[in-house]
């Protein structure tokens, strides 16, 4: 996942079974050790919330596994130890899945 990520490329990753594993044992400590250079940690936490709660489509988990995923790998687009924008391109990426499920959220209950 070097290059930009793409929603197809979240799902691709996010559905296979190993990464989702990973995401659950992985996530916690990276997000801990790296909280302090963080400004997304409720956008942060409520991803991994959904991610684990067992109410998301498939398609939808695989989208939120995808970018967990991305958030702990250290070596993406931009290398999470390169000062002061290490975190810029995963902080973009958590923000903008936030907010697409919260938009399917809103449409899925227009439908119901």
């Amino acid at each position: 996942m070097n290059d930009k990520p793409k929603i197809e490329d979240l799902i691709r990753e996010g559905e296979k079974p190993e990464n989702a594993q990973k995401v659950k044992e992985e996530f916690q400590g990276y997000k801990e050790k790296n909280q302090h250079r963080l400004k997304i940690l409720k956008e942060l936490e409520e991803l991994y919330d959904l991610f684990v709660s067992g109410t998301l489509k498939r398609k939808d988990k695989a989208i939120v596994i995808g970018t967990l995923l991305y958030f702990i790998n250290p070596f993406d687009l931009i290398p999470d130890i390169t000062p002061f924008i290490g975190f810029g391109d995963d902080m973009a990426l958590i923000l903008f899945v936030y907010r697409y499920l919260l938009g399917r959220a809103k449409e899925l209950t227009k439908k119901k």
